[in-house]
């Protein structure tokens, strides 16, 4: 008697709520220190730029762990690299 679910409800349920990986519980002192201060420096537009910000500090932006330098030495982790845009002339 349970919901018939889609592919992509079931990875979207999966990803948000399920994983057992996933960070749960409140915000360390640090993390709500990060938050404050990223905000105050991007504004409401963070969210965008959290991820790059992340792998920066060395930590993987899905789980919030450190990234081992074992990982890194294999290729596991994303690169760092920020994206290339094509430059538009001013308006």
């Amino acid at each position: 008697a349970g919901l018939l679910r889609c592919g992509k409800s079931c990875r979207l349920r999966w990803m948000n709520y399920l994983r057992p990986d996933l960070k749960r519980g409140n915000f360390t002192d640090d993390d709500d220190e990060l938050i404050i201060k990223l905000h105050a420096l991007l504004g409401n537009k963070w969210n965008t730029h959290i991820k790059r910000k992340l792998l920066n500090r060395g930590m993987d932006p899905h789980t919030h762990r450190p990234i081992s330098a074992a990982a890194a030495a294999s290729g596991l982790t994303t690169s760092t690299a920020a994206p290339v845009f094509p430059s538009s002339p001013a308006p």
